[in-house]
């Protein structure tokens, strides 16, 4: 990304090319909003797509936001219905705020269920979204109760229920939030992750470090 910036449009596009396609998208993350625009706006609705699929959602946002409506729209109807109605989600949400910069990739279990359950569910996951440090915990409405930290799931007793070990009182943001507010939130808490609610306090998404 830096030698990207220090590089002149021309010679840009040349260095462009030379980079290996499955690291393209986490060079542009990094890159200043005209350096990416100048490389973006060069590539084809298809090339973008294909560019864009592997990363979350609020990544994706991130890469097109600025992009002409037009393109824009052209890139949306090259992902699936899923990945296109996440992005949306998103880009709904106004810039600075913590909803345009959650991540919709996010695991909830409720109270009743066993430590033993949860770990059957994420063995047939096989994996869990990067940077998890807790699950979140809700009701029947999906309303936060609290989370649960994996330190927890590990090493209680498995027949034990997620609420007898969750913990109550946790960080959470609302959509609604300064992101700069966020961001001294996990540097006060030490947090890496933080779940996202909306008004009526249901978890729609989270916040990482």
């Amino acid at each position: 990304a830096f030698v990207l910036a220090s590089l002149a449009p021309d010679v840009r596009a040349a260095a462009w090319d030379l980079i290996r396609r499955d690291r393209r998208a986490a060079v542009l993350l990094e890159t200043s909003d005209a350096v990416r625009l100048s490389i973006i706006c060069g590539l084809s609705p298809e090339a973008i797509a294909e560019l864009v699929r592997p990363l979350d959602s609020d990544d994706v946002a991130e890469l097109i936001a600025d992009l002409p409506e037009t393109l824009q729209q052209s890139v949306l109807q090259q992902l699936d219905l899923t990945e296109r109605d996440q992005v949306h989600s998103v880009l709904s949400f106004p810039d600075g705020t913590v909803g345009a910069a959650m991540d919709l990739d996010h695991l909830t279990v409720r109270e009743d269920a066993s430590l033993e359950a949860v770990q059957r569910l994420l063995r047939r996951r096989k994996g869990v979204p990067s940077q998890t440090d807790q699950l979140f915990v809700v009701d029947r409405a999906n309303n936060l109760r609290g989370v649960l930290k994996l330190d927890r799931l590990l090493f209680e007793e498995p027949e034990r229920s997620v609420g007898e070990v969750m913990t109550s009182q946790t960080n959470y943001l609302y959509t609604d939030d300064d992101i700069r507010d966020a961001i001294v939130a996990f540097e006060k808490y030490d947090l890496i992750s933080a779940p996202v609610v909306n008004l009526h306090r249901r978890v729609v998404g989270r916040l990482t470090i």
